[in-house]
């Protein structure tokens, strides 16, 4: 907030046992699905910032991974003014953060709900296989 003292913060939240049990079946499985993808400068990159630095490869510890998860959470909270601050799930869809930002709901558009489940492991299996 010191460098973009007029940035508008969207903290993305959702139930944290829905949060760990998507995390676990995407991010998380797909960063374990090859190997090769640890050596990788992304695999590594998520690695060293992700499971090791976030969660202090702990990860697989579901209470300590909520725990975070719920820290987080909070400390944005805290450090974020709450004028500037839209705490959001995305099932709300267009209206909270359109009003939000102070822009129009897209006419006609459809929420995206691009990045679901099964869409993120088909990629993640896609981007894996040999062109």
């Amino acid at each position: 907030m010191q460098l973009y003292p007029d940035a508008k913060v969207l903290l993305s939240a959702r139930d944290p046992e829905k949060w760990y049990d998507s995390v676990a079946n995407t991010i998380y499985r797909v960063s374990h699905l090859n190997p090769d993808h640890a050596r990788t400068t992304h695999g590594h990159m998520v690695h060293t910032l992700i499971w090791q630095g976030t969660f202090d490869n702990r990860f697989e510890d579901k209470e300590y991974a909520i725990a975070v998860f719920l820290r987080h959470i909070q400390e944005v909270k805290q450090y974020v003014p709450a004028e500037k601050l839209l705490v959001y799930e995305v099932k709300e869809g267009w209206e909270p953060l359109c009003a939000f930002l102070g822009v129009a709901v897209p006419a006609g558009k459809p929420f995206p709900h691009d990045n679901d489940r099964a869409n993120f492991l088909g990629d993640a299996i896609r981007q894996q296989q040999p062109q």
